[in-house]
């Protein structure tokens, strides 16, 4: 007689081995060849062994190699034929084989992920089970709740990822009141391959630790910065001084929810024994609404039973008729001292009204000590935000190390608007001690990566002093415009010591992130050790890298002596 069973073989290129044993038989001539699926298999697939008397009968086996690449998709069929004189007909013993079960020596791993407290309060919350390993086709999976079986899951396809590993998810739902209680959740794997594998997990708050309310701040970023063609204006929600770490954050318009696909989160991040994150919410312009929209930033924390917010009320357009004209001075920003070699000094008029006549605006720079007239440039005037009001930017280039030392330079002012002349001084300030920034890069969400559009990276700055700072991205190694980015205003997150906080949004097409294109964030601040550092990221690596390094990104010559 003869018999096939299964001995699961551990190479990495056999995915199973058939053992054909034959015993009890006389005489000793005998032939053993194989079938799959009524196809006669090559000798050199398998091997037969030698005859051996046992007693007055003879035994012998014949073995079956079947390599990962010749297994298929569905149940194949294989038979191991015998002839001997003792039959006019082959003895045959058939084997059906299931695909799922040719690696089960490898039993999958299970792991489970907790729900965020986000979508706990939100009503979406779920645990997940994740399985992976090989052939999972055929797999079942179970979820107990507090020992009891539970139908309230959702399971998904097997899905397999390039080196060919296959996973499969399932997820059970889970509530508030589940979360505040405390439950355990058991996900249960089984298949006809292996034995039945678990994992359990228990869902509880924490209400033996001490929590601290955050604080909220709700800020517009600067209007210039935003007057790009599709954003009409971004708020900025800080919330800082909380704990424990598990926080939400959402917005609504109106008191209506927005769309999680509006704004951007960032990470929860330590700061003074405590805990601080933010969250970006950009408004485009055809969401720019005639009369004047609310909205709001919603917090919820465990420091609070009800959810904290923050408001604020934008108009579509200003009202700025009856404003006088303005004069100030803008310092030389750091990114032209590193960048250009040069300290430009910025002597701005705003509040003009749209078709004023600029011919007898006169601005002139002196410098202080000795009264020199510096070489003055008179910009064009500029749209000032969504009102019918203008602005004038008046310049003039000085040697960055004149800026250095604390010379003082004076701006003057004649135009018909102004009652008398104007003029402002300016010189740089020495305040505390320079803070270099910490830099977080942030990838994609997933919920941005869903839609296949367009996904945004984000570069944080926190934790630095002075507020003025650069920001430049790379792509590939290449400089990237700068109307594909967006630069927010430094807030201020903490008065002692001073220190700012600001970020930077790169949107990219969803396509160049998954094909693995990789996006570095320069940052440039004069107490980093070389001045500039960057950060890397792209969609393999998943984590950013940092590089201090001395990058000349402008070949503008330094003309000062």
């Amino acid at each position: 007689m003869s018999k096939a069973y299964r001995e699961v073989s551990s190479s990495s290129t056999i995915a199973q081995i058939l053992v054909c044993d034959v015993s009890g038989f006389s005489p000793a001539e005998i032939i053993i060849s194989w079938k799959k699926n009524s196809t006669p298999l090559s000798e050199a697939q398998y091997d037969n062994g030698p005859v051996l008397p046992s007693g007055n009968v003879y035994t012998t086996s014949s073995m079956l190699r079947i390599g990962r690449n010749e297994v298929g998709d569905r149940r194949d069929s294989y038979t191991c034929v015998v002839h001997h004189p003792s039959s006019l007909d082959p003895v045959i013993k058939a084997e059906t084989l299931d695909s799922a079960c040719y690696t089960s020596a490898q039993v999958p791993t299970i792991s489970l992920t907790k729900p965020t407290y986000r979508d706990l309060v939100e009503g979406t919350a779920i645990v997940t089970c994740l399985v992976e390993g090989s052939f999972l086709e055929n797999i079942q999976t179970t979820w107990n709740v507090n020992g009891s079986p539970s139908t309230e899951t959702q399971a998904e396809v097997v899905k397999r990822d390039a080196s060919g590993l296959q996973n499969a998810k399932s997820s059970h739902s889970v509530s508030l009141e589940q979360w505040e209680k405390g439950t355990t959740f058991q996900c249960k794997v089984a298949s006809a391959c292996f034995e039945e594998i678990t994992k359990d997990i228990t869902i509880k708050q924490d209400t033996h630790i001490q929590t601290i309310k955050p604080l909220i701040g709700l800020s517009q970023a600067h209007s210039e910065v935003s007057s790009n063609s599709t954003i009409a204006q971004i708020l900025v929600c800080d919330v800082s001084g909380f704990f424990p770490d598990e926080i939400s954050i959402s917005w609504k318009k109106n008191s209506l929810p927005l769309s999680k696909a509006l704004y951007v989160n960032g990470p929860v991040l330590p700061f003074e024994n405590a805990y601080t994150t933010y969250s970006i919410l950009k408004i485009g312009r055809n969401e720019v609404g005639d009369g004047r929209d609310s909205y709001t930033c919603v917090v919820y924390h465990h420091s609070s039973l009800e959810p904290m917010t923050e408001s604020e009320t934008l108009s579509s357009a200003a009202d700025c008729s009856g404003m006088p004209v303005k004069v100030e001075t803008i310092p030389p920003s750091f990114s032209d001292i590193y960048l250009a070699k040069s300290a430009k000094l910025t002597c701005r008029i705003s509040n003009i009204p749209s078709g004023q006549d600029l011919a007898e605006l006169s601005v002139t720079w002196t410098r202080e000590s000795d009264n020199k007239q510096l070489e003055t440039e008179i910009g064009e005037a500029e749209g000032q935000g969504n009102s019918d009001l203008v602005f004038v930017d008046a310049t003039a280039a000085i040697c960055p190390e004149e800026w250095e030392r604390n010379d003082t330079f004076e701006c003057k002012v004649n135009l018909p608007l102004l009652p008398t002349t104007e003029i402002k001084t300016l010189r740089r300030l020495n305040g505390g001690i320079p803070h270099a920034p910490a830099i977080y890069v942030l990838p994609p969400s997933s919920e941005e990566l869903a839609l296949r559009e367009t996904v945004t990276i984000t570069c944080l700055l926190k934790d630095f002093y002075p507020n003025d700072f650069f920001v430049k991205w790379l792509r590939n190694d290449e400089l990237v415009g700068d109307h594909v980015y967006f630069i927010g205003q430094p807030i201020q997150e903490s008065k002692s010591p001073e220190r700012y906080f600001t970020y930077s949004t790169l949107t990219v097409k969803e396509q160049d992130w998954s094909y693995g294109a990789t996006y570095t964030c320069v940052v440039g601040h004069e107490a980093l050790p070389l001045q500039t550092t960057q950060k890397t990221v792209d969609k393999k690596t998943g984590k950013p890298t940092l590089v201090n390094v001395s990058l000349v990104l402008s070949e503008a010559a330094n003309t000062c002596h």
